[in-house]
């Protein structure tokens, strides 16, 4: 008797672990880097329709830490360690990027990704954003506003809620 509701107990408290699992039990690995150049590269890949495509992705440049009046471009360089097809698949993913100035200047923006017909391509999942100021880059108002600048990256809608990452630029 003791047994049967020894085994019952931990039948429920697994069912409770289950189902109360936090969202940062689905994150995943993630990396933030910063450049000034993302060039486009063309691959072909196949879809999970079987055919294969042409397909734009990244070669992002080489990774900065700090902002100088010649630096022309600022783009964002999300490494996400998974597969395309289970970034985009299914409702896709959204990336919430927040740029936290060093006088408490805050922006944000918030971007999606899906496909109904995702790739099968096996590579990790490699975007690059630029963070815009309206219709201009963002560098303007960094520039403005010199000294540390921390841009954070979140996962918050899609399979992998909970990643995050992020990457610290001086600006002088």
């Amino acid at each position: 008797m003791a047994r049967r509701r020894m085994l019952t107990l931990l039948a429920l408290v697994l069912v409770a672990l289950a189902t109360a699992a936090p969202a940062h039990a689905r994150a995943v690995p993630m990396r933030v880097d910063a450049t000034a150049s993302c060039a486009p590269k063309s691959v072909f890949v196949r879809f999970d329709d079987g055919v294969v495509r042409r397909v734009q992705h990244v070669q992002p440049g080489p990774t900065i830490t700090r902002v100088t009046q010649r630096t022309r471009n600022l783009f964002l360089v999300l490494h996400v360690d998974r597969s395309w097809a289970q970034v985009k698949g299914g409702a896709g993913t959204t990336f919430k990027v927040t740029a936290e100035g060093p006088r408490g200047e805050r922006w944000r923006w918030q971007f999606r990704v899906q496909s109904p017909n995702p790739e099968n391509d096996p590579s990790n999942y490699v975007v690059c954003f630029r963070p815009m100021a309206g219709e201009t880059s963002i560098l303007r108002p960094m520039r403005a506003n010199k000294g540390s600048w921390l841009f954070s990256v979140q996962i918050v809608k899609g399979r992998y809620v909970g990643s995050r990452d992020g990457v610290r630029l001086g600006v002088g």
